[in-house]
């Protein structure tokens, strides 16, 4: 909670250390380490450096920058932002390291054997990622940007919020975010988002930040004809949760 620099690596690093992992992800912020810096004192010691970046998808960039930056290994969730089956999950990076993770699962009777998944659901992930890779993500991007921005548009004249749409390090896709502001005398973040939840019409947003200031709404996986609904929810929890 306090952050990690270089030295706190190096000093954890003794002859019983097999590798280091470097998490990845849009809820690490500049007090971490950046990875290129992990792989730089990984390569020093001659040990492996293993990337977990389950959440980095989209962008799609993410699939060969991290392995680009040096990491030997980099794990990526299938479910989450490529949409297949959750409780599957992918690697990419060297084909040495690549090749000791095949020996180590199915068919194989090892320590992995509690992490496999079935057939099926392998022939899930690779279709998932076809789609995946060949979707237009620009295109994709704008209809998230523009979906958000109506909600935006919904809640921004409500006393006491700020409203916008975010797509940055901490937002893997454009949302809409709710800044509560000085001037907000209403619930905090985490009762708006119980709110939210409330029946009917059970709605689940972004409302766990430490804070307690702000709440965002994630569009991954708004379906059709659900967009209306979470807009018109929110600024009806805001206004009375303003009062």
């Amino acid at each position: 909670d306090e952050g990690c620099d270089t030295d706190h690596i190096e000093a954890a690093i003794s002859d019983r250390t097999a590798g280091i992992i470097h998490l990845v992800s849009s809820s690490v912020d500049e007090r971490s380490v950046p990875i290129e810096e992990s792989v730089r004192i990984a390569h020093a010691h001659g040990l492996p450096l293993l990337c977990d970046a389950a959440s980095m998808l989209p962008p799609r960039a993410n699939l060969q920058r991290f392995v680009d930056v040096g990491a030997d290994l980099v794990s990526f969730s299938g479910g989450k932002g490529v949409r297949g089956p959750q409780s599957t999950g992918f690697l990419l990076g060297d084909p040495r390291w690549i090749e000791y993770a095949r020996l180590n699962n199915a068919p194989n009777a090892t320590v992995a054997r509690a992490q496999k998944v079935s057939k099926e659901e392998v022939a899930g992930l690779v279709a998932a990622l076809r789609v995946f890779v060949d979707e237009d993500e620009a295109a994709e991007t704008e209809r998230y940007r523009a979906g958000m921005q109506s909600i935006v548009d919904r809640v921004s004249e409500i006393p006491g919020v700020l409203a916008e749409v975010r797509h940055d390090a901490q937002h893997y896709i454009p949302h809409a975010v709710v800044e509560l502001t000085d001037d907000w005398k209403g619930y905090s973040g985490q009762e708006i988002g119980r709110l939210m939840m409330e029946a009917p019409q059970r709605v689940y947003i972004r409302s766990a930040y430490t804070d307690g200031r702000r709440v965002a709404v994630d569009p991954l996986n708004i379906q059709d004809g659900e967009l209306e609904v979470i807009a018109e929810k929110l600024r009806r929890v805001l206004i009375e949760a303003s009062a």
